[in-house]
């Protein structure tokens, strides 16, 4: 499809014509590609011409980041002075605020003035003291809400797509503050009986309803009835994931539980690191990076 001829018959088609009632002002190249706002450039358009203007220039460019939020005000703003008598389709809205979306979550990687920087203690106190009160208990929008399993996928997709694009100084201040936050806490829900995973369990358990043969129970018994060698001991000692040795930054530790206490950091925090491959300089004393 011609995309410019369709476009330019209705700029010719307005150009030559008288028309009364409500009109919009349009811009014919458009000023984010250098138009101006003389008179040349400018033609009057009815709601409707006005709307598929916008969608061909987007079709027509389809890399103009500017001419996408154009059309995508036009799909969603409005004000007194307009009056607009198009009803936007279900697939041009939805493509429309999908290319938003993404431009706009880009612009947000490049441009948050936030990104990598944290909040001082004064502005904490007066975001509290502004908005604080507002959104707790019943005046929190989703008080009372649950988030559909759809909603949950969603929200995952997004914070690993975020967590994937952090620096690895980025990720060392947060991984900080959230030792810090959480040493020496200890949780609320510990010992505390959980209903929905008992029932759970009792309608998915995969033993539910399986008994050992008598041939089972004695292999088991014989194992363990036998004592353990010193050897065994060892190994078992060894294999404990707080006994391993590890090497976090040049520094060799006998296991999870000095270096803890030694880095001034939680069990957790070191485990974590040592596994996680962003962490290069935090191994077990067997593995390389």
């Amino acid at each position: 499809m011609d995309y410019i001829q369709i476009y330019n018959q209705i700029i010719t088609r307005a150009k030559n014509r008288v028309i009364e009632g409500y009109t919009e002002r349009h811009h014919i190249i458009p000023r984010c590609m250098g138009g101006t706002n003389d008179k040349g450039n400018l033609v009057d358009l009815t709601a409707r011409e006005h709307y598929i203007c916008h969608k061909l220039l987007c079709e027509i460019h389809p890399t103009n980041k500017k001419l996408k939020y154009a059309y995508w005000a036009m799909c969603n703003l409005s004000n007194k002075d307009q009056y607009r008598d198009y009803k936007v389709s279900s697939i041009d809205y939805g493509n429309i605020r999908e290319e938003f979306s993404k431009q706009h979550s880009q612009w947000m990687l490049e441009n948050n003035p936030t990104r990598g920087r944290s909040k001082t203690q004064e502005e904490i106190d007066n975001w509290r003291e502004s908005y604080g009160d507002k959104w707790q208990g019943e005046h929190n929008p989703n008080y009372g809400s649950t988030r559909s399993v759809e909603t949950k996928q969603i929200q995952s997709e997004i914070r690993k797509e975020w967590h994937k694009n952090l620096s690895e100084e980025e990720r060392e201040v947060i991984s900080k503050k959230l030792s810090e936050s959480n040493k020496g806490r200890v949780s609320e829900k510990k010992g505390i009986p959980n209903p929905k995973h008992s029932q759970w369990m009792k309608e998915n358990n995969p033993f539910k309803g399986k008994t050992h043969t008598d041939e089972v129970k004695q292999m088991l018994s014989e194992i363990n009835s036998k004592p353990k060698t010193d050897v065994h001991k060892q190994n078992i000692s060894l294999n404990s994931p707080n006994n391993k040795q590890c090497i976090i930054e040049g520094v060799t530790y006998r296991g999870v539980a000095e270096a803890a206490r030694q880095l001034d950091l939680s069990e957790n925090t070191v485990r974590g690191r040592v596994k996680n491959k962003n962490f290069k300089e935090w191994n077990y004393v067997e593995e390389t990076r």
